[in-house]
């Protein structure tokens, strides 16, 4: 195998008492059976659900402390209320993404839950909240179209052809992927330059960012979904949009969209790789569910995919698979190859493909 793997390491570090121990591992090989791993940070004695209190929007005050309900229950804080734009922005003060800051709607608030101890909000400005939120949660819908995507890949190719000329690509390993893949960190080099020379690096790190600590945080990503509908990529369904000082312009955001594909696309034509085999492992505790989004996560690597769907645990999943597919090129959004944020804190080779449900992208 041409790509080089890191041995699996494990770390027991003391944590806070009430939390126990916390358990480190990186993507890497399973002692003594040769089998890729991907294991993530989690508190190895981590307390109950009893110890805390379910999310409601009363709980929104600067300083309350709790957990995010993902199978490890990621703690963090609220340290900031956007109360006009109905946002609430919690830090992670643990694991891999610690520091990280989420942009979440008031009513993602019930994915979350609190310290006893946490503060409340007064019954007024608790009614407020929810007036602000019924208000800024109206619904809006995209349906993708034909003539919009047809002339969005003509200014794609555009783009493809201006890229070409300029030889970002030249030496190349031709018709494999693993040899691409090992080339990874001098194409990150080239797609910062291209980023910076086309004025867009800013959008690009913050993007690629918040995709990889929470996907589904943000209102720019939500700008971000709401254009590439417009260009006939995918379908919208979320609330109105909202027009935070931090995001780009539409215009901004959709010369980023065709400059940032475009790139992607033409890094594989250069290699003449028009097709690549793709891996999706999930597990659940919730039965089989689908919900509109822009984007879904998939692997080049099997093991990876393996590994997160742990479909041989004796854990009390609900819906535990993996997938492969053959998939297209234009397809992808972005990949671990060219994207430096992918590979930050695990090599999980990951492919961000457009969500299509009818085409088996869930």
């Amino acid at each position: 195998m041409s790509r080089s793997l890191r041995l699996a390491t494990l770390v027991v570090a003391n944590s806070a008492p009430s939390s126990g121990s916390l358990v480190k591992r990186t993507l890497g090989l399973l002692a003594n059976s040769g089998r890729l791993v991907m294991q993530y940070q989690e508190h190895k004695h981590k307390l109950p659900d009893s110890h805390f209190r379910p999310g409601e929007i009363c709980f929104l005050l600067e300083g309350n402390k709790g957990r995010y309900l993902d199978d490890r229950r990621t703690p963090g804080e609220i340290i900031k209320i956007d109360a006009i734009h109905s946002y609430f922005y919690w830090k992670v003060t643990d694991f891999e993404d610690k520091g990280a800051i989420w942009e979440m709607d008031f009513n993602e608030i019930a994915n979350f839950q609190f310290e006893k101890c946490a503060r409340l909000l007064n019954e007024s400005e608790k009614e407020r909240y929810i007036e602000i939120s019924k208000i800024n949660n109206e619904k809006i819908t995209i349906s993708k179209s034909g003539e919009s995507i047809i002339e969005t890949n003509k200014r794609i190719e555009n783009e493809i052809e201006r890229l070409m000329t300029k030889d970002y690509f030249r030496g190349l390993p031709s018709n494999d992927l693993s040899e691409l893949y090992d080339c990874r960190q001098c194409i990150q080099k080239l797609l910062k330059k291209y980023l910076l020379e086309n004025g867009i690096s800013e959008i690009d790190k913050t993007v690629s960012s918040m995709i990889v600590s929470n996907p589904y945080s943000g209102e720019l990503l939500k700008h971000l979904w709401h254009n590439l509908a417009e260009m006939g990529f995918v379908d919208f369904e979320n609330t109105k949009l909202r027009y935070l000082d931090s995001i780009p312009s539409v215009d901004d955001l959709t010369r980023y969209i065709i400059k940032r594909i475009a790139f992607v696309r033409c890094m594989f034509l250069a290699c003449k790789i028009d097709t690549i085999i793709t891996y999706r492992g999930i597990n659940s505790s919730y039965k089989w569910l689908t919900f509109p989004k822009a984007f879904s996560s998939w692997t080049f690597e099997y093991e990876v995919a393996r590994d997160l769907a742990k479909i041989e645990s004796n854990a009390d999943f609900e819906v535990a698979y993996i997938m492969k597919r053959k998939t297209k090129i234009d397809e992808v959004f972005m990949t671990s190859i060219e994207t430096s944020y992918m590979n930050k804190q695990y090599d999980e080779k990951e492919v961000l493909l457009f969500c299509n449900y009818v085409d088996g992208i869930f």
